[in-house]
């Protein structure tokens, strides 16, 4: 707390020396319980996404030099929904038969992704995803995002148990290029195992957490299934 870590930082470590202190325990090296009455709650983080047509306005808006390069390769994250970590490395040698095979950094397991046409045409104009690092891309897209005027919007945003409003554009990181994919493939209906076949979530409970889907959409999702209609 005196770190000033946000509540989900502190709630992961809390929950990873629980699981080590559980295991030293089954192996007999202590006795104590004490820990287990630590408790700290993961807190929905509201966090935002890039509609379809948000996409399509960021990757026309004129640009030139590393803007553009930042740009070009938070839009590669908006149309794999891979983490920074992963899309930052895409080559062209990594697309085969119009699908991104790719063994991700985290996880060590292979991914096969349809390859968007834009994704191509962004990896051969830069022979690659354009180098630019992960603080510098943060810093770039939310410059751009505000000198485009139209994610200017206020977004209610948690701190603690306090709702602060911040400009959407203030909200917009290299992570939420891969939200807004998987949030965008589940509304146009694609199934969530086979979003998470690509975004490495194991179970269906922790990535409908990871989308971020209104109610208004989540209605609208609704209104066009069969159920609904006469």
């Amino acid at each position: 707390n005196n770190k000033g870590y946000k509540p989900n930082t502190t709630a992961t470590h809390l929950r990873d020396l629980k699981a080590v202190m559980t295991e030293a325990r089954n192996r007999g090296m202590h006795n104590s319980t004490a820990y287990l009455c630590i408790k700290k709650k993961f807190e929905n983080v509201d966090t935002v996404y890039l509609t379809i047509d948000e996409i399509n306005k960021l990757y026309e808006f004129p640009l030139v030099g590393v803007q553009q390069m930042a740009r070009d390769l938070f839009v590669l994250g908006c149309h794999t929904a891979m983490r920074y970590s992963d899309y930052s490395k895409l080559h062209p040698l990594h697309i085969h038969n119009d699908r991104i095979i790719f063994k991700t950094q985290k996880t060590d397991e292979t991914v096969i992704i349809p390859a968007h046409p834009r994704v191509v045409y962004i990896l051969e104009r830069w022979n690659g995803a354009p180098k630019v690092s992960q603080t510098m891309l943060n810093r770039f897209i939310k410059g751009i995002c505000k000198e485009m005027g139209i994610f200017n919007q206020l977004m209610p945003v948690k701190n603690g148990k306090k709702i602060e409003y911040m400009e959407k554009y203030n909200l917009i990181t290299t992570h939420t290029a891969r939200r807004s994919a998987a949030t965008n493939m589940y509304l146009l209906g694609i199934p969530a195992q086979s979003i998470m076949k690509i975004t490495g979530h194991t179970t269906e409970s922790s990535f409908m957490k990871y989308l971020r889907i209104s109610k208004d959409e989540n209605a609208k999702l609704l209104a066009d299934n069969p159920f609904f209609k006469k």
